[in-house]
């Protein structure tokens, strides 16, 4: 038979259709189909659907014949016979060249007979021009496009435009498409052909609309946007009735400036920053993994950073001249970074990069302000800030700007390094010749790290049961044991207790000797005097001896730096010998606490540490990320008290019988601080009790 006239026609569409499905010839056999007879009105049309639709494409055929109205007029014939075993099998159809059931929708057999047998010449019939558009028959659309982020219809990385057709409307409210670019582009998007109104939006990889067009009634949507290297949604959204659409997708490549430099080495010098806020604009990604810049501070500042305008995942990192990392901001998908930090004045470097295959451009934001020793300056949970050893050496010696970076330890030795020690080091001060008191649980004084370390009265002769030296006390070579009952030479720690090991820790982080082995203490020259107040048990001491007694002893016997890693009850006794102290120009040091009985920080500190209103520091405890431990005690609002927080969480030292371990308390970061006082008078050892604390709370790190 003849499928096809010369002409095209409606009519003729119709006739050659029903022929077909009447044909001992098709594959589906007389037995199947009934002749159907005359044409029925649907199938003509279906012709004029065809015709003004125009498409061009088997599946959108398909979804002209799937609609309701042409299915009911031959839905006995369908049913009887291309579908015997069940109705409507929505996974099943007949296979065109055998009649067997073949996995897809069971009217695709049905097209692709009808395809086969118009022997390829469907573009003939679709270009007739015969039907208006108030004839057509409404399609029910297949749905192409996914309905949610994650079902997004994926056109890939767009490497020439794009045209896709679909539907939206009340059964199918949102279509999505997802695609990727892999450099700076231009998209156009251009929503054409619309039946009903619809609009388009343009989506980040996580969801966030970027641009949108919401036009009204049937004009083309369209919008055109400068956008990163990344990964992208459209979604096309039904705005009232059903419509068809045609959605185009175009990206060109857009030439992106590369500014900043590429290393250390080559990094954009932008000078140095002052309280105005400067900003640069960038790209970071393919071809451009790592973007540095280098500034100067010519003080001490409050910095701060922001890295804004992501529409991908970028990070940036803070470092000083060394390359050593003192800041970071790794926030997840495309949200902000920031970073803020009191630096020292000096030199930094910043670097913006990429996490994994990112692709962003991005806005960096710097600010500098100065950092001034005023009641502004004191912050009820840090105090003055982080202890400096590098700024406090410089002043003890005058010095108007901090001592050259260094690089740093690692390690367990964090401690060391996030309070500058190092940095005095290298200039050879070590704290040699200051003798640091630890009045505390007592001191291994043979420890292997410490034993070269420990002071020695040499005005006693050991073990003549002689007070030499006139002082009261007998044979006091290293030290002296105040626990009640004791009131002996014998400074060494119990052993019945863990906590006895206290003393030997708080040593080990001042005075540890730089011997290659275990840990290093932050003035590992100074001299550790060893004064006991008696046995621990359970973080107390059951024998507590006379305190304000042995800071007495302290400071008649030669101390510098007294180290009170303890809490103590409060008498007027105490707060005399801590004048007394101060009146000779010893720097009594004492731990803020260690909050209440659930391990939360109190919002004032403990005594003897709130007595440095007028005598001596209060130190709180950080962690390594320089945050404030839980359970360190604030130092409140009153800014006369001089108060400053250095490491104590996990910080690694000695403990008795030439081991080490890990410790965290208020106790653990008062050492940090003595240690630095030691380093400040080796520099200096003219200064005075006021100008020690002055000097300590001048030049520490402020912290928010």
């Amino acid at each position: 038979m003849a499928f096809l006239n010369e002409t095209f026609s409606p009519e003729s569409l119709a006739t050659d259709l029903t022929q077909l499905l009447s044909d001992d010839a098709t594959p589906f056999g007389q037995e199947r189909l009934q002749t159907i007879a005359p044409p029925p009105k649907d199938l003509t049309q279906l012709a004029e659907a065809l015709d003004i639709i125009n498409w061009d494409q088997t599946a959108d055929f398909l979804t002209a014949i799937t609609n309701e109205e042409f299915l009911d007029s031959i839905h006995p014939t369908l049913r009887n016979g291309l579908v015997r075993r069940a109705e409507y099998l929505p996974e099943q159809t007949i296979d065109s060249s055998s009649g067997s059931l073949a996995d897809s929708d069971w009217l695709t057999g049905l097209v692709g007979a009808l395809i086969r047998n118009i022997d390829g010449s469907l573009d003939t019939l679709l270009n007739g021009g015969y039907a208006t558009q108030e004839d057509a028959i409404a399609p029910e659309q297949a749905d192409r496009a996914g309905n949610t982020l994650t079902t997004a219809h994926n056109l890939g990385v767009l490497s020439s435009n794009q045209t896709v057709q679909d539907f939206v409307g009340a059964a199918d409210a949102n279509d999505y498409y997802r695609f990727s670019l892999t450099q700076r582009s231009r998209l156009r998007l251009a929503l054409t052909d619309l039946t009903a109104n619809a609009d388009i939006e343009l989506l980040n990889r996580d969801g966030k609309v970027l641009e949108a067009s919401y036009g009204e009634g049937l004009a083309s949507e369209e919008m055109t946007q400068a956008v990163d290297a990344g990964d992208y949604y459209i979604r096309v959204s039904s705005a009232g009735g059903d419509s068809n659409y045609r959605l185009a997708v175009a990206a060109n490549v857009l030439s992106v400036p590369d500014n900043a430099g590429n290393t250390f080495r080559t990094a954009r010098n932008i000078g140095t920053l002052g309280s105005s806020s400067r900003s640069f604009q960038d790209f970071i990604g393919n071809g451009d993994a790592n973007d540095f810049y280098r500034f100067s501070l010519s003080q001490n500042s409050n910095f701060s950073l922001e890295l804004t305008g992501l529409s991908a995942d970028a990070d940036v990192q803070l470092f000083n001249s060394l390359g050593q990392l003192v800041g970071q901001s790794w926030a997840p998908g495309s949200s902000s970074e920031s970073i803020n930090r009191s630096l020292a004045a000096g030199t930094y470097y910043i670097r913006v990069f990429p996490y994994a295959t990112a692709n962003t451009n991005y806005r960096l934001t710097l600010n500098a302000a100065e950092l001034t020793a005023s009641p502004s300056s004191f912050s009820n949970v840090y105090g003055y800030g982080l202890v400096n050893a590098a700024d406090a050496v410089a002043r003890a010696l005058g010095q108007a700007t901090s001592l050259p970076d260094v690089a740093n330890l690692g390690g367990n030795n964090w401690g060391l390094d996030l309070v500058n020690a190092p940095e005095a080091w290298a200039r050879g001060y070590t704290g040699d010749g200051v003798v640091v008191a630890v009045i505390d649980s007592g001191v291994d004084i043979n420890h292997a790290d410490l034993r070269d370390n420990i002071w020695v009265n040499t005005d006693e002769i050991p073990n003549n049961g002689v007070d030499d030296d006139g002082n009261g006390y007998i044979d006091d070579i290293n030290g002296w044991n105040f626990g009640v009952g004791q009131n002996n030479n014998n400074v060494l720690p119990g052993t019945n207790d863990p906590g006895q090991g206290h003393g030997t820790h708080v040593a080990g982080t001042i005075a540890a000797a730089n011997n290659g082995i275990g840990v290093t203490g932050v003035a590992h020259e100074s001299s550790i005097m060893a004064i006991r107040m008696g046995d621990v048990s359970g973080g107390r001491f059951l024998n507590a001896g006379n305190l304000a007694q042995a800071i007495r002893y302290a400071v008649d016997n030669g101390a510098d730096v007294i180290n009170m890693s303890l809490g103590w009850t409060d008498s007027p006794e105490i707060q005399a010998a801590l004048a007394y102290a101060a009146s000779n120009n010893v720097i009594t040091v004492s731990a803020s606490g260690n909050g209440d009985a659930n391990g939360n920080g109190l919002p004032f500190p403990g005594n003897p540490a709130r007595y440095a209103t007028q005598y001596g520091i209060s130190v709180g405890a950080v962690d390594i990320n320089q945050d404030i431990a839980r359970f360190s005690n604030r130092p409140g609002n009153n800014s006369d008290l001089q108060h400053v927080v250095a490491p104590g969480v996990r910080v690694y030292s000695t403990t008795p019988n030439n081991t080490y371990g890990f410790s965290s308390g208020t106790s653990m970061a008062t050492p940090h601080v003595a240690g630095v006082v030691a380093l400040m008078l080796d520099a200096n050892p003219n200064l005075t009790h006021a100008q020690v604390r002055q000097i300590l709370t001048d030049s520490s790190v402020r912290l928010a």
